[in-house]
């Protein structure tokens, strides 16, 4: 039982730290400011594009639609999460061990009756846990405002691809938290761990897909190629595109919010007779996208084990 007290002691600290601390509550307003302005410019181009009645511009998956949409003005809200959001993840813990080394705090720490495994599980589980909170608010919050709008509420299916969506979105931010507290584990200065963490961030944002236009004009099979010339092109194209983290959560993110969505790979123009335009079951959508969602698992997964493992044989003085 005392141990366990130890744990949620250590647990409400870590939760108390972040949420007084200025660079998280900035981050967090910029955060809930661009989601909830393409939530609304969402709404808006769904609401505008339809007919005149209330009622009948709520197409089938409205809910849905209103996380993939955009009006153009704002990208979708999809979209920001899967390009900015990472900024919380690496903001909340680059230096979530570091500080502690250069404080002097992780010794006395040690000193009471605490295992040293609670202080990384509390890092991890209090951040990932912030990170949870602010995003089922954020999805909580804007079903609310259509129903307030419309009067209409999401059916049974919405409501489990939304859910699904929130676990991919806390997956794909977990991962970005690993990665920023290894660095915090492996590097003593935050600013470090900090500079290599925006560096990751910004490779896979800016370089990473200009490196792919230069591949992909090397390997263009040119205006003659025949259509599995193409198909071919298209698929190496885009096993390339899902090294990077981003585009696995923007994969997983088209096929579980989009019912009708039935492959994530080039399709060849006879594999669309006969199809039945269905919508499909959100098990049939996991199907799918289930070797992106792995991968995204075994990466956080990754990540936080090295982060345990390097954490525990690290030499701590007095």
């Amino acid at each position: 039982m005392k141990r366990i007290n130890n744990f949620q002691i250590l647990f409400h600290k870590e939760l108390r730290d972040n949420l007084k601390s200025w660079k998280f509550i900035i981050l967090l307003f910029l955060i809930l400011g661009t989601s909830y302005a393409a939530i609304y410019g969402a709404f808006i181009a769904l609401t505008t594009s339809n007919s005149t009645s209330l009622v009948g511009t709520v197409d089938s998956y409205f809910f849905l639609k209103l996380f993939l949409s955009s009006d153009g003005t704002v990208p979708s809200f999809y979209i920001l999460v899967g390009f900015l959001a990472p900024l919380l993840g690496l903001t909340l813990g680059f230096d979530a061990i570091n500080t502690e080394f250069n404080n002097r705090t992780i010794s006395k720490l040690l000193a009471q009756p605490i295992y040293r495994d609670h202080i990384i599980l509390t890092k991890l589980l209090s951040r990932i846990f912030i990170i949870a909170v602010i995003y089922i608010a954020i999805i909580l919050s804007a079903i609310g405002f259509i129903i307030l709008k419309t009067g209409l509420f999401p059916s049974t299916q919405e409501v489990v691809r939304l859910f699904f969506f929130y676990l991919l979105i806390v997956t794909y931010l977990g991962l970005w938290l690993n990665l920023a507290v290894l660095f915090s584990v492996i590097f003593k200065q935050p600013a470090t761990a900090a500079i290599l963490g925006i560096t990751i961030w910004i490779f896979y944002l800016f370089l990473y897909p200009m490196l792919l236009n230069v591949v992909g004009k090397l390997v263009n099979p040119g205006p003659y190629a025949n259509q599995y010339q193409i198909l071919a092109y298209q698929e190496f194209m885009l096993t390339v595109m899902r090294f990077s983290p981003t585009q696995l959560f923007e994969d997983g993110t088209s096929i579980i919010l989009s019912p009708l969505a039935r492959s994530i790979n080039p399709i060849a123009n006879n594999q669309f007779v006969g199809a039945i335009p269905n919508p499909l079951s959100i098990k049939a959508s996991i199907q799918i996208v289930w070797s992106q969602l792995s991968a995204l698992i075994a990466l956080s997964a990754l990540c936080f084990a090295a982060c345990y493992w390097l954490f525990m044989r690290k030499e701590i003085r007095a």
